[in-house]
């Protein structure tokens, strides 16, 4: 999508070179934090990024901003208002149907386990905090059964807190919400490997 942007603005005499960075390991805030500087210090016309962490980056987007670099957040919100734009899903409101569609399949009852992303990983802790709103003010009837646990920024680390999760509550969870790509691949690893998904 960028690329193609890119290209449908672009004239003759004012071409638009996209730069990609990204981090060499998933959910490096430090390094992520390091790139912003770096292509503020290059710069850069214009900055868009995908925070891993609202407050990391918090210091390098207020620099940019500050050395008059364009900032346009995507995906996930950074702590301050130096940003010029953010273009971002409601979050919570995910959070909130996800709620709302297990109490519908367990019928208004039952254990529910909520496995975290990352601490101030903001898109995955507002889908949290939508999801603890419906079940503990709607679903009288749902247990929240855990919701202080971390998967991590890998599918490996996720799959290790999850089987740790489902030996510890074996026998009383009858739904899980994971607010992450990685803890949700590691939840199902581990389901599937205790075995729990069966026609489930």
């Amino acid at each position: 999508g960028v690329e193609q942007a890119a290209s449908e603005l672009t004239r003759p005499e004012s071409p638009i070179e996209i730069v990609w960075r990204e981090t060499t390991g998933p959910g490096d805030r430090v390094e992520q934090a390091r790139l912003v500087d770096e292509l503020t210090s290059a710069q850069v016309s214009a900055l868009v990024v995908a925070p891993i962490d609202r407050q990391v980056l918090r210091r390098p987007v207020e620099q940019a901003v500050r050395a008059g670099v364009p900032v346009v957040v995507m995906n996930s919100d950074v702590d301050g208002d130096a940003p010029a734009s953010v273009v971002a899903t409601d979050n919570r409101e995910a959070g909130r149907e996800a709620a709302r569609l297990i109490g519908r399949l367990l019928g208004g009852r039952g254990g529910v386990l909520l496995l975290r992303h990352q601490i101030h990983a903001t898109k995955s802790e507002q889908r949290e905090e939508g999801f603890i709103e419906v079940i503990t003010r709607d679903l009288p009837a749902v247990r929240l059964i855990a919701s202080d646990y971390h998967a991590g920024a890998t599918v490996e680390a996720a799959t290790r807190v999850a089987q740790t999760l489902l030996s510890r509550h074996a026998g009383r969870i009858d739904a899980v919400f994971a607010s992450s790509e990685a803890g949700t691949t590691g939840m199902l690893t581990a389901l599937r490997a205790a075995p729990l998904t069966a026609g489930k």
